[in-house]
């Protein structure tokens, strides 16, 4: 199956993080300095400080037009 691509591939999302409540993989938002997940809006409490630190960084800058 997998020679004739006969099956779903995963789609993955830049700085995907997967929420604890909802379930749901997406792109967090930034609201008031912190990481809420866009589908529940509750705040993602499982990441660790230095990749809240980088995701933080890098949501600033990723989906901006050049």
């Amino acid at each position: 199956m997998k020679t004739l691509k006969q099956f779903r591939q995963k789609v993955t999302v830049a700085f995907g993080v997967k929420c604890l409540f909802c379930g749901s993989e997406a792109q967090p938002k930034i609201v008031k300095d912190d990481i809420v997940c866009p589908k529940c809006d509750k705040v993602h409490n499982h990441l660790s400080e230095p990749f809240k630190i980088m995701l933080k960084d890098k949501l600033k800058t990723t989906n901006r037009d050049v």
